[in-house]
């Protein structure tokens, strides 16, 4: 687990710059860039064929929302995201792993 100061310098940073287009996700040890874990997200629903209202209809949320997640735009809950993953029918681990290894 990351130390308490990081994770609360981290949210102190991600409160100060909202705005910004590109939104980072505290996971774990990592952060990972919203727009990453967007393209990954889209990869997996296109290959399940699926669109994005139907995937957001099984995850629970909004097409509007899961069309700003897939962009990067938008920053998303580790609930979110598992449910997220669920819908596509794969782990949350998996994304997070696939996001990592896509900005490498």
């Amino acid at each position: 687990m990351p130390e308490k100061g990081l994770v609360s310098w981290h949210r102190r940073r991600l409160w100060n710059y909202r705005s910004w287009p590109i939104v980072l996700v505290l996971v774990h040890h990592a952060v990972v860039d919203a727009r990453k874990l967007g393209r990954v997200i889209r990869a997996r629903r296109e290959a399940l064929r699926l669109s994005q209202e139907a995937a957001a209809h099984e995850a629970g949320i909004s097409a509007r929302y899961y069309a700003d997640v897939e962009r990067g735009t938008r920053s998303v809950s580790v609930q979110v995201a598992r449910r997220i993953a669920a819908a596509l029918d794969t782990k949350l681990q998996s994304i997070l792993d696939a996001a990592e290894r896509h900005g490498r």
